[in-house]
């Protein structure tokens, strides 16, 4: 596969894998594997449908109030939203939503009444054509980058557009963004694409730094060695977070947070629970499979395992969530980061979004994040 059929195929995922990441299976007890046939992949979607209902059916058990406490249920209003694919929420309780679907980003107020949609559709300055996040800059500015044209565009808070740049020389397509107001930088993430000696594709760094004006920087976090094997590239999008300016992130397929500190001081913070996370053991290889069948391929390849599905920072406390379906959707383990040690451990149906600047825990409490009628979301704080 070349770094062209490779990129292909990572745009594929970004719509089929992040924006329903952390919605599709993981259940770890099923024995399914990538080369089923139609009617045995049919089976695959009737177990993930099983696992949804069984959860929904154990909303009873769940520990969620045993480690928040719920403050609001925020409804989005306006415009239709077909994937809630990446959830910001500003200082001032502002709230931004990158649809995937749609490929649009759309701002709301704290009470989710719908303020408009912040950039267009296209491939100038000030607009995108596959935006994958934003984040506010200080208190006047918002960032979101893009996938396809590699660049970064900054907008007024009013939507109007001020500045962009383009991250291409390190040739990687930016999946998250942080902006980290310590050091007055930009951090992009995303896989730089390498050819070794044998023309195959691998992976290089994973994050990447710029000025305020878009002078590339540094970069940090090698892609795993172990991940090279299953091919684990088009599925490294992390879980992020910033708190004090140091940066925390975890990989979806590896229980390693690590710490990226202001000074840009580069390590592996915490190695996490190997009692409840199962890491993937099967290759990913969607190059195999047609386009129409991605969807069904990507879902029965998550069944074997427990995806991370978030993380969040705020005073010394770290929360992980990967998900499990045992029977609740999901488990949130509660670390100290002053002692790196597990301090508690909870099974719940809600969804981290993630802290927003605000410092508001923010969660979702539908089970799904595709066409609902309304998208419900739970505005917490820690107990």
């Amino acid at each position: 596969m070349n770094s062209n059929q490779a990129i292909q195929i990572r745009e594929i995922l970004l719509i089929l894998i992040i924006g329903m990441a952390v919605f599709l299976a993981s259940c770890t007890s099923t024995g399914v594997s990538l080369d089923k046939t139609k009617t045995q992949a049919l089976t695959v979607f009737e177990e993930y449908s099983k696992a949804i209902a069984d959860a929904e059916k154990s909303t009873d058990k769940d520990e969620f109030d045993k480690l928040f406490l719920n403050k609001a249920v925020i409804t989005l209003t306006g415009e239709k939203i077909q994937s809630l694919s990446q959830f910001r929420v500003g200082k001032e309780g502002d709230i931004y939503v990158c649809d995937y679907e749609r490929k649009m980003v759309t701002k709301y107020d704290s009470s989710g009444k719908n303020k408009g949609s912040i950039g267009e559709i296209g491939n100038q300055p000030g607009s995108y054509i596959f935006p994958t996040d934003v984040f506010e800059v200080g208190t006047s500015s918002i960032a979101i980058p893009d996938f396809q044209t590699h660049r970064v565009n900054i907008f007024s808070r009013d939507g109007s557009f001020s500045s962009s740049f383009i991250y291409t020389p390190q040739r990687f397509s930016a999946q998250r963004l942080i902006y980290n107001e310590v050091n007055d930088s930009y951090y992009l993430f995303g896989n730089r694409w390498q050819t070794n000696e044998k023309g195959e594709t691998t992976g290089a760094d994973l994050i990447h730094k710029y000025s305020p004006t878009g002078e590339y920087l540094a970069s940090y976090q090698q892609f795993p060695e172990e991940a090279k094997s299953l091919d684990l590239y088009n599925y490294d999008f992390p879980a992020t977070d910033i708190y004090k300016g140091n940066i925390y992130t975890i990989l979806p397929f590896d229980y390693t947070v690590y710490r990226l500190t202001e000074k840009d001081e580069f390590s592996v913070f915490l190695k996490g629970n190997k009692d409840g996370f199962t890491a993937p053991s099967v290759k990913l290889d969607a190059s195999k499979t047609a386009p129409a069948d991605t969807y069904k391929f990507v879902q029965s390849w998550r069944l074997k395992w427990t995806p991370i599905a978030g993380l969040a920072v705020l005073g010394d406390d770290l929360f992980v969530q990967y998900q499990t379906f045992n029977p609740l959707r999901y488990t949130i383990d509660k670390w100290s980061i002053s002692t790196r040690q597990l301090k508690d451990t909870i099974k719940t149906n809600y969804l981290l979004l993630n802290r927003g600047l605000d410092n508001n825990f923010y969660f979702l409490k539908n089970l799904e994040n595709k066409e609902q009628p309304n998208y419900e979301i739970i505005r917490a704080e820690i107990k």
